[in-house]
C-alpha cells in the first residue's frame, strides 16, 4: 500500500510542480520579467494569497509527520490526498481553460524548458517525499532564480540580435521623419489617431499594438521598416528612469508627443523625479534635436510645464492660451464632436467616431503634430471623419443578454478611468461600474482611490470591486459622493457579479468593465457576458 501511495503521489506531485512552475513563469512574463512591477505584486491581496496560500501550512503539517511517526505511511497517506487535490483541480482547470501559462516566445521558451526539466530532473533524482515537497514549497523561489540567472544571457542576446542591428538600421533612414510618443496614458490611441491622420499624406509605419517596449520598437524597426516610409510613429512605454533614453537610442526621433502624465506607475519608478524623467517627457526632450517639435497635452500640468528649451514646443488643450485647442465639446453613444482652432487661425468642425471626450485631447495632440507636417486642421477633421471606434481604449459592446457594456479592460490608469466614468453621463439611464484596485501607484494609491471612489459615487448607482486593496477608499470616496454603502460591493466571483449586473438591462442602462489585461475576474466575466 506504501508503494502505492508513493507512486502516486509522484505523479501528483509532477503535475503540481509543472503547473507551479509555468504560473510563476506567466506571471513573470505578465510583469516584463521587471523585478519592480514583479515585486510590487506583492503588496496586493492577490498577490500576498500567492506566497501565504492555504495549502502551503498543510504542506508542512506533511513534512512534519514524517519525524512525528516511525512508519511513513500516514505521512503519505496525507500527503497524497493533498497532492491528489491539487492534480484533480490541475485536471479541471486544463479542460475549463482555466490554467495559467506563459505565451511562447524566443524568451519564456528557455524559461519554460528550463523549470519543467528541473522539476523532472528532481523527481528521477530522488523519491524522497520530503524533498519533493520542499521543492513544491520554493518553487517561486526556483523561478525568479532561473529568470534572474538567464537575465545577463537575455540581455547580451537582445543587444546582440536585435536591439544593435536595429540602431544600425534606423540609421540607414536619415530623412526619416520618427514622432516618439510617451505619456502615462493616451500612448496607444495617440498613436493610432495619429498615424491614421498622417496616412493621408504620408507612407506611415507605426509600432504595432502595445508593443511599446525596446524589443518591440526594434523588431519593428528590422522587420516592417522600409525605403518607401516617411513617418515612423513610435509608441515608448516605460516603467523605469532611463529606458525613454534607451528606446530614443534605438528610434531616433526627431519629434515628440507628451500625452499626459499621472501617477499610474510610480511604484515601478520610485519617485515622481524618476517618472517625470521617463513618462514625463524629459528624456524624450533630451534625445530630439535642437528645433525639433515636441507636442504637449495642455491639459495635462504636468507635461504643459515640461521644459524644452532647445525644442519648438506647441501646446494643445482646452484653452485658447494653447498653440491648439477645441471649444464646443459635445459627446455621444458613439462619436464625440467639437471645433478646433490653431494659432495661426486655422480652423475646422470635428466628428470623430470615438468613445469618450477624453479622446479629444489625443485628437489635438495628434492634429498639432500633423499641421507642423503641413496638413491644414480641414484636412486633418476629413480624415478623422473614417476613424473607427476600434482605435480608441473603450469599446461598446452588446452583452449576449442585450446589455450594454462599455469595454476598457486592456489597462487602467486614473485619469482613464475617470474618463471613462464621464462618458457614462451619456446614459440616461442606470450605470455601474466593474473594477478591480488600480496598481502600481506607490505611496499614492490611498488618495488615487479615494478620488476614482468619489467620482463613482457621482455618476453610478452600482460599484463592484473584485479586488481587496484599497477597496475602503474607493466605498469612502463613492459614500461621499452620494452612493449608499449597499450599493458598492466586493466580489471576486464572476458568475455573482454577473447576476447582480443583470438588473441593468434596460435600452439605456451602461455597464463600464474597467481593469488591466491582468484581471482573471475581468477576463472571466468577459467571457459570461459575450461568448
Amino acid at each position: 500500500m506504501e508503494q502505492f501511495f508513493l507512486g502516486s503521489l509522484l505523479v501528483f506531485w509532477l503535475i503540481r510542480a509543472a503547473k507551479a512552475s509555468l504560473f510563476w513563469l506567466s506571471l513573470w512574463q505578465v510583469k516584463s520579467y521587471q523585478v519592480g512591477r514583479f515585486l510590487d505584486h506583492f503588496r496586493t491581496a492577490q498577490g500576498k494569497k500567492l506566497l501565504l496560500y492555504p495549502l502551503l501550512g498543510v504542506k508542512v503539517i506533511g513534512l512534519s509527520l514524517f519525524f512525528a511517526f516511525d512508519s511513513p505511511f500516514i505521512p503519505l497517506l496525507f500527503l497524497f490526498l493533498v497532492y491528489g487535490a491539487e492534480a484533480g483541480k490541475t485536471v479541471l482547470d486544463v479542460m475549463g481553460r482555466r490554467i495559467r501559462v506563459p505565451v511562447l516566445t524566443s524568451k519564456s521558451i528557455p524559461l519554460i524548458g528550463i523549470a519543467l526539466g528541473l522539476v523532472f530532473l528532481v523527481l528521477f533524482a530522488t523519491r524522497d517525499p520530503r524533498v519533493l515537497v520542499l521543492y513544491d514549497i520554493f518553487i517561486p523561489l526556483v523561478v525568479f532564480l532561473i529568470v534572474s540567472a538567464l537575465q545577463p544571457f537575455n540581455l547580451i542576446a537582445r543587444e546582440l540580435l536585435i536591439l544593435r542591428p536595429a540602431r544600425k538600421r534606423r540609421a540607414q533612414f536619415p530623412n526619416l521623419i520618427t514622432i516618439g510618443i510617451t505619456g502615462s496614458y493616451g500612448k496607444t490611441t495617440t498613436k493610432e489617431i495619429l498615424s491614421h491622420i498622417l496616412s493621408a499624406k504620408y507612407a506611415v509605419l507605426k509600432t504595432p499594438e502595445h508593443l511599446n517596449s525596446e524589443v518591440g520598437i526594434a523588431r519593428t524597426i528590422l522587420k516592417d521598416l522600409k525605403r518607401e516610409h516617411q513617418v515612423f510613429v513610435c509608441e515608448m512605454g516605460a516603467y523605469k528612469k532611463g529606458e525613454i533614453a534607451m528606446f530614443s537610442k534605438i528610434s531616433q526621433p526627431t519629434m515628440g508627443i507628451v500625452t499626459g502624465v499621472n501617477e499610474q506607475h510610480l511604484a515601478t519608478f520610485g519617485s515622481m523625479k524618476n517618472l517625470l524623467s521617463g513618462e514625463g517627457g524629459k528624456e524624450l526632450v533630451s534625445s530630439l534635436p535642437n528645433g525639433g517639435v515636441l507636442v504637449v497635452n495642455g491639459n495635462n500640468a504636468y507635461a504643459r510645464d515640461l521644459e524644452a528649451p532647445k525644442l519648438k514646443k506647441k501646446t494643445a488643450g482646452f484653452s485658447r492660451a494653447y498653440d491648439v485647442w477645441a471649444e464646443g465639446v459635445q459627446q455621444q453613444k458613439t462619436s464625440i464632436s467639437f471645433l478646433a482652432h490653431s494659432r495661426d487661425g486655422d480652423s475646422a468642425a470635428f466628428t470623430v467616431n470615438l468613445l469618450g471626450g477624453h479622446n479629444v485631447e489625443n485628437i489635438l495632440v495628434s492634429a498639432s503634430l500633423a499641421k507642423e507636417l503641413g496638413m491644414s486642421m480641414r484636412e486633418i477633421a476629413e480624415r478623422c471623419k473614417s476613424i473607427v471606434p476600434e482605435l480608441g481604449a473603450l469599446k461598446l459592446r452588446k452583452s449576449r443578454e442585450g446589455m450594454n457594456v462599455v469595454d476598457s479592460t486592456y489597462s487602467a490608469n486614473p485619469d482613464g478611468v475617470r474618463a471613462s466614468l464621464e462618458y457614462l453621463a451619456v446614459w440616461p439611464g442606470k450605470k455601474a461600474i466593474v473594477l478591480p484596485s488600480l496598481i502600481e501607484l506607490g505611496e499614492a494609491s490611498a488618495d488615487v482611490h479615494q478620488n476614482i471612489g468619489e467620482k463613482i459615487g457621482e455618476v453610478c448607482s452600482l460599484a463592484i470591486v473584485t479586488t481587496a486593496d484599497h477597496f475602503n477608499e474607493l466605498k469612502a470616496g463613492a459614500i461621499k459622493a452620494g452612493m449608499t454603502e449597499k450599493s458598492v460591493i466586493m466580489s471576486a466571483n464572476p458568475q455573482a457579479i454577473l447576476e447582480r449586473l443583470k438588473s441593468l438591462r434596460g435600452p439605456e442602462d451602461i455597464i463600464l468593465l474597467e481593469g488591466g489585461k491582468e484581471s482573471a475576474t475581468q477576463t472571466e466575466l468577459k467571457r459570461l457576458l459575450f461568448s
